[in-house]
């Protein structure tokens, strides 16, 4: 298989050849790899994602809708929550 590059990515597998030390073939092979990780763990947390708010979406809901009060006691970081549904 041949790869064809223009300038500016030629350049840039380059630069990726020489910060790791590696042939151009190697880098390329790298790079492949390394984006075919990153859309899998994407398409994974996605996943993971649905599941919680499946399961947690009611929680989060009420938690999004809780007023967070700060207590007026002096040189406190007390908190109070006030439910407002």
């Amino acid at each position: 298989m041949n790869l064809r590059l223009d300038d500016d990515d030629s350049a840039l597998l380059k630069a990726l050849a020489e910060a790791e030390h590696v042939s151009l073939h190697e880098a390329a092979l790298r790079a492949i790899r390394r984006r075919a990780r990153e859309l899998a763990h994407t398409d994974r947390v996605r996943e993971a994602t649905a599941e919680m708010l499946d399961r947690w979406g009611g929680v989060l809901d009420r938690l999004g809708r809780a007023c967070v009060i700060r207590l007026r006691a002096p040189n406190t970081s007390a908190w109070k929550i006030c439910w407002t549904w």
